[in-house]
């Protein structure tokens, strides 16, 4: 290295050199160090604001940029070391430089340096290899703080990312807390409601308390003026009776006053008429009749209303003999009067009522100790039923005159084929109970029938698709037969005209019987609907009332009265008695035993009527 200082030639290149590799140096030490205090700067204020959301992943590539920072650190120690014995050199250099300036240069040196020079060049190269060392691993650095410098700014960028999802958290959380509180305040608005709708209820309840209370007296009040009026009636029947006792012994006193009259006349003319042939001798009076029997008394329950009766024409018949003689009497003195006619219909009305009360009291008392079966019709319910359907010209005609009791309610399906031939062309028999059949305008009926049947009475309960039984009934003659517990009625031929889908507002307006009607039927058998239990039918019953299950209503229109066919359907009935009382529905004969315990000759209002005015 002496003899490369005191090279003329190489020593002056040697000294540029080595400043500009210092220069440089210097500068980039000067750079990096700029560098990590900026980094180091940002990485604090990052850390200070607590921005930087760090995974696993993220605090391990910070630990690499420490790392790397603390290496650089390192490196920079180093480069400082190496410019410090760089400099070191160059001042010894320097001070030989000067002190070879001085000295002599005498041919002993000049040889001794030429020697040397060989060990200068080569300490030269040296060194310029070491530089080119040094300048490597500054690129290697300078690269290591490009990366340190790209992955802070994807840091910053990710920061600047995760502020904007924060902030966006924030303003979803600021409008989650918005709406809560908007559902807190509909909450008090609804607990609000809430509140208003019991109070509400509560002031109906309480109107219903009262009205109820207001009924219960009016019942009470009405049940007083009944046993006051039935009181003032049974008064008045005594009073009849003894006018109708004065009467008859004013009538017996006049015949045998006319009697005496005749009979003396008769003895006055005598001897004028000796000649003439005698008279023939009058008929001896009728004796007086015997003292009428005492009226029951009055009822202590009030009757069921009885609707009006049309006047109509009908054969004449003898007055029933259980009628009392009271009644009879007023019934024959009321024929020539107009006004007398009604309180004489009336009065025959109430003792029927009466009779059948009494008759239903005794069947029920004779039939205390039997169980009765779900689904049995009792007297009271065919009683409302008659009530209802006896007053229209179409089913009083057939349960008074037509009614076929010696028949069971499947005996129209099995009939021969002698009397089919008498129904009406292309026509077929429909048989229907009386709890699905209702009648609208004057001769027109509908048949109510469920859409579509379950498939089993056990659960889980499921439903056929609809069968389009009563769809295929359009367009068709039927012959129909009425039929309830009592017997079988001819109402006509029919035509089905249309079939519509019952709503469930009509639904829950039918009458209960034709509901649970309705409901059994929707069961395969009669067998399945007993089986079924109470819970299957509630949910029967809530599947019509929710919609999930429907009632069909198919519409027949009167066509005629075929009476050949009914003279055939009787004929036959009378023929063959004993044979239909051998082969009897087991049902229908569970379900009829109790009303076949009472009498047979009870009569409606409207027949008993008719025979009153004959």
């Amino acid at each position: 290295m002496d003899n490369l200082i005191r090279d003329p030639e190489l020593a002056p290149q040697l000294f540029a050199v080595v400043n500009n590799n210092l220069q440089e140096t210097r500068r980039a030490l000067e750079a990096m160090k700029q560098d990590n205090d900026n980094l180091r700067a940002e990485v604090s204020r990052l850390q200070a604001a607590q921005v930087l959301k760090v995974d696993e992943a993220t605090l391990e590539e910070l630990q690499n940029v420490h790392r790397k920072l603390d290496e650089a650190l390192e490196t920079n120690q180093q480069l400082r070391g190496e410019n410090s014995d760089l400099r070191s050199i160059l001042a010894g250099w320097r001070e030989k430089e000067q002190e070879e300036n001085g000295a002599d240069s005498g041919p002993a040196s000049g040889a001794a340096g030429c020697a040397n020079c060989d060990e200068a060049r080569r300490d030269a190269e040296r060194f310029q290899a070491e530089l080119t060392e040094a300048r490597d691993v500054l690129g290697q650095h300078a690269r290591a703080y490009d990366e340190l410098h790209e992955r802070l700014e994807e840091l910053l960028q990710q920061e600047q990312r995760s502020s904007a999802a924060r902030e966006e958290q924030e303003r979803k959380i600021y409008a989650l807390q918005d709406q809560v509180t908007g559902g807190e305040a509909e909450v008090c608005t609804l607990k609000q409601r809430v509140q208003e709708l019991e109070t509400q209820l509560k002031t109906r309840d309480e109107e219903v308390q009262a009205k109820d209370k207001k009924l219960a007296e009016a019942e009470q009040r009405y049940t007083a003026k009944f046993m006051e009026c039935d009181h003032q009636l049974y008064k008045l029947r005594q009073d009849l009776e003894l006018t109708t006792q004065k009467y008859w012994r004013y009538k017996a006193g006049f015949d045998q006053l006319n009697t005496r009259q005749t009979q003396a006349a008769a003895s006055t003319s005598a001897a004028a008429a000796a000649a003439a042939p005698a008279p023939a001798a009058e008929a001896p009076p009728p004796p007086p009749p015997a003292a009428l029997p005492p009226l029951p008394p009055p009822a202590t329950s009030p009757p069921s209303p009885s609707p009006a009766v049309p006047p109509r024409t009908a054969a004449s018949s003898p007055l029933p003999s259980a009628l009392p003689a009271a009644l009879q009497l007023l019934a024959i003195t009321a024929k020539g009067s107009s006004s007398a006619a009604p309180v004489a219909a009336q009065a025959v009305r109430e003792w029927q009522l009466k009779h059948n009360s009494e008759s239903t009291a005794a069947l029920g008392a004779s039939t205390s100790g039997v169980p009765s079966r779900p689904g049995s019709a009792a007297l009271s319910n065919m009683n409302a039923i008659r009530q209802k359907f006896v007053w229209t010209n179409l089913i009083s005609n057939a349960l008074k005159d037509h009614c076929l009791p010696v028949m069971n309610r499947y005996a129209p399906l099995a009939l021969p084929a002698a009397v089919k031939k008498h129904m009406a062309p292309g026509s077929t028999i429909l048989s229907c109970p009386n709890r699905i059949i209702t009648q609208y305008k004057e001769n027109h009926i509908q048949l109510l029938a469920p859409a579509q049947h379950c498939k089993s009475a056990h659960e889980p309960l499921d439903f056929d698709p609809p069968t389009g039984e009563l769809e295929q009934m359009i367009g068709s003659a039927k012959e129909v037969f009425f039929h309830d517990d009592e017997g079988i009625a001819y109402l006509g031929t029919y035509v089905g005209a249309e079939v519509r889908e019952l709503s469930q507002g009509e639904f829950r307006a039918l009458d209960k019987p034709m509901r649970e009607a309705i409901i059994r039927h929707t069961f395969p058998s009669k067998v399945e609907a007993a089986a079924a239990g109470a819970g299957n039918t509630n949910r029967v019953r809530n599947a019509y009332f929710t919609g999930k299950a429907s009632a069909q209503v198919l519409a027949l229109r009167f066509v005629q009265y075929n009476k050949p066919f009914l003279a055939a359907v009787k004929a036959h009935a009378a023929k063959t008695p004993a044979k239909r009382a051998a082969e009897p529905d087991p049902e229908a004969e569970r379900e009829a035993a109790p009303a076949k315990r009472v009498k047979k000759a009870r009569l409606s209002s409207e027949e008993l009527w008719e025979m009153l005015l004959d």
